[in-house]
């Protein structure tokens, strides 16, 4: 082994100084926090050199960026202002700075606790003493807090917060990126943070201590609202039912009707109008005869299709906005830990997005810019992602509706309207009410008609039979050719209800029209979310027959052959064996004998992919691209090649997945 002079191994040492800190600089003129103090200590560089001290004068000088508390703060006035992150004050290079981050850490937490994870705190403070120490031995409990605070999906809510009250782009790019696309560590300490599906027990011990110390309605309701507003609950668990044993136990209210609106329009969100509506709905008798119009205009806007449309029946961004958060975060979780609860996985998504909604406010043009631009793209890969992988989950009523159904929440509230009053003509209401409520069933039915019970850990209103409503609003209705419609779906629906009589049905499908079909592979997908027992085999049969397979994959449109592939690969991910042999092959095959239709080629060679990642094998695709028809498929194999590409990194699961599948299109 060769030895080396000190003059040669100091110049060694003083040439990788150079190469790492030229690395950690990159365009920047001064190092970021974390990067210094691990150089530092390593010995290669005095963090004076190259990183600013932000205290200049005293730490009085200071507050809070927008008068917002979170992560970043102000110090100095004037011209001498800076914004410094919290997360870099507790890497500071003086004790003061260091103290002083620790501090504002604290009063974030004290007086907005709902601001900071209280893990991020407890670390901060269990660290407090050594941290603001002038030895070595401080910098790795700041890098540790350094990397919590900066992983705190609340502080980083708070920093979406206090960028928008300054019109901060810079700092609100950084900190909607976290909120948005929160990183494995991130979403971990959340999900150990809260509980948004606690069990029955504990829900009913909750309500039992919010209703003996609701100082009033409107308190009862805010309470509610905290701990549960997230949810759809039904039964004893409903806000309606909270109210009811609230006026049974003696508290008073003088007023409910103006009580519960009023603790529903301050707050400004549109679940709180929900669950308003639902109190009425579930306390029919507390509302003023004069009222009854009133309440169904108020139905209406938790009813009405959600769209883009200028209509005046669409419902406002605020429920866009949290529709499609839902869905988002639900999806981005679920891929991030695949084998976890889905039912607790799409609560945590509903209790974030009513939390991540509130922070951008209620102007309508913000919410739709908020919704069309900067939860798009970061959107669009969680889907890309999701069907990509299609991680392997227990069924849950709540996952299904929530990525299913375009309003989850109009769903919840009307499959309560049972009574033939909601659809009954009403003069006290505006003339469009009841068009709306009646359209409104008639969409939810169709869609919804078949949904996948599963086994939920708490209940819900999206349970409640439709079949149910739909009788209701034929026996109010007195158009004609509306009752025939709704008669003519409750009959299919019939039919759909059970598996065997829904699989005959399936047996059929490409042989009628488009929407006939849609409406029969809609229901087989709700069965398959629902883990029906007896479907996997009725489907292993039907897909073994060549006949069956060649005049479906070819004869159906492209929008129900997506749907029928949702439901097959949900069962393929639960069954395994020979699905995760066969079903790839089997679209690979269709791909190849529709190589000479552009668009069926496309999907069907997409679904190949997409099944062969879900089954982790890949002689699928090498089939396709080792036979006859490979160079018709050149721009797919590239296409399909980006786009896996561009989601690696995601997570450690998901990389392993796309490896094998990645190296055989590199191969074509």
């Amino acid at each position: 082994m060769p030895k080396y002079s000190p003059e040669e191994v100091a110049q060694a040492m003083r040439a990788l100084r150079s190469r790492l800190v030229g690395y950690s600089l990159g365009e920047a003129e001064q190092l970021e926090s974390k990067n210094a103090v691990i150089l530092e200590r390593g010995g290669l560089i005095s963090r004076t050199d190259y990183v600013e001290a932000t205290i200049v004068d005293t730490p009085e000088e200071w507050s809070w960026l927008g008068g917002v508390r979170g992560p970043l703060i102000v110090y100095g006035v004037g011209d001498a202002k800076k914004v410094q992150r919290l997360r870099d004050g507790v890497l500071g290079l003086t004790s003061a700075e260091r103290t002083h981050a620790l501090e504002a850490l604290g009063e974030t937490a004290s007086e907005e606790p709902q601001s900071v994870l209280a893990s991020t705190h407890g670390q901060a403070v269990d660290g407090s003493s050594q941290l603001i120490g002038d030895g070595d031995e401080w910098k790795a409990i700041g890098l540790a807090l350094h990397d919590a605070i900066k992983g705190d999906f609340l502080l980083n809510l708070a920093g979406v917060r206090q960028c928008l009250a300054v019109t901060f782009n810079l700092g609100f790019r950084e900190f909607i990126r976290a909120v948005f696309a929160p990183t494995e560590e991130s979403a971990r300490s959340l999900f150990g943070a809260v509980t948004p599906l606690p069990k029955q027990d504990e829900c009913l011990e909750f309500l039992s201590g919010l209703q003996s110390e609701a100082q009033g309605l409107e308190s009862l309701l805010q309470g509610y609202f905290e701990r549960l507003g997230h949810l759809p609950l039904d039964g004893e668990l409903s806000a309606g039912a909270l109210v009811s044993r609230f006026l049974d136990g003696g508290g008073e209210s003088l007023d409910i009707w103006g009580e519960v609106w009023r603790w529903a329009d301050e707050g400004r969100s549109p679940l709180a109008q929900y669950h308003a509506c639902q109190v009425f709905v579930y306390l029919p008798d507390q509302v003023p005869p004069t009222k009854f119009g009133e309440l169904l205009t108020r139905l209406r806007w938790v009813l009405a299709p959600l769209g883009d449309g200028d209509s005046a029946h669409r419902r406002p961004q605020a429920w866009h906005l949290r529709h499609a958060l839902a869905r988002h975060y639900s999806k981005h979780l679920m891929c991030l830990f695949p084998g976890t609860s889905s039912e607790g996985v799409t609560a945590l998504a509903w209790w974030v997005s009513e939390r991540v909604a509130t922070a951008f406010g209620h102007e309508e043009e913000v919410l739709r810019q908020v919704r069309e631009k900067n939860l798009s793209e970061v959107s669009r890969i969680a889907n890309v992602t999701w069907e990509l992988m299609h991680p392997v989950l227990e069924p849950s009523l709540l996952r299904f509706a929530t990525h299913d159904s375009g309003a989850m929440w109009g769903l919840a509230l009307l499959a309560q309207l049972s009574d033939p009053m909601y659809f009954a003509d009403n003069d006290t209401a505006p003339d469009d009410v009841q068009e709306v409520i009646r359209d409104a069933a008639l969409d939810h039915f169709v869609s919804m008609s078949a949904i996948a019970e599963g086994s939920s850990v708490l209940p819900y209103t999206l349970a409640l039979p439709l079949r149910d409503v739909i009788e209701s609003a034929v026996e109010a209705s007195t158009e004609e050719d509306y009752s025939k419609k709704l008669q003519v779906f409750l009959e299919a629906v019939g039919r759909m209800e059970a598996v065997e009589s829904a699989l005959e049905m399936l047996k059929e499908i490409a042989r009628g029209e488009e929407m006939h079909d849609n409406f029969v592979v809609s229901g087989i997908r709700a069965h398959a979310y629902g883990a029906a027992p007896e479907l996997a085999g009725g489907l292993w049969t039907l897909l073994s027959s060549s006949e069956w397979r060649a005049r479906v994959l070819a004869g159906t449109s492209i929008e129900c052959l997506a749907l029928l592939f949702d439901a097959l690969v949900e069962v393929q991910v639960r069954e395994r064996g020979d699905w995760d042999i066969h079903f790839p092959h089997f679209l690979a095959m269709a791909a190849e004998a529709h190589a000479d239709d552009d668009e069926r080629r496309d999907s069907l060679f997409a679904l190949t992919v997409f099944s062969s990642l879900s089954s982790g094998t890949k002689s699928a695709i090498r089939r396709v691209l080792t036979g006859p028809q490979r160079h018709k498929f050149a721009e797919d194999v590239h296409h399909w090649r980006e786009q896996l590409r561009a989601v690696r990194g995601f997570s450690e699961w998901m990389d392993a997945r796309l490896r094998d599948v990645l190296a055989s299109l590199r191969l074509a």
